[in-house]
């Protein structure tokens, strides 16, 4: 079975989008900030895999000038197991 974290890695890399080092996590909120200054927030756990996938509210994200080098996949926004 592949890595998660590597075949994630490269299908960003493969898209050209912002890597997930460019979401910088705030701990203390436990929210990440994007690129273009949006918090994203804790929209849903995954118990079996162990993670939470996080996004910002899909206005902003759909409204975003940064949009097209966050994803190409999503017309409403990135939400991630950052």
């Amino acid at each position: 079975m592949p890595d998660l974290q590597e075949s994630t890695a490269k299908r960003i890399e493969k898209l050209n989008i912002f890597s997930e080092e460019r979401f910088e996590y705030d701990g203390e909120s436990d929210t990440y900030r994007c690129p273009a200054g949006h918090r994203l927030k804790p929209r849903s756990l995954h118990m079996s895999r162990q993670s939470r996938d996080y996004a910002a509210p899909k206005k902003i994200c759909a409204a975003c000038h940064l949009k097209e080098q966050c994803t190409r996949i999503s017309r409403v926004g990135r939400s991630s197991g950052i």
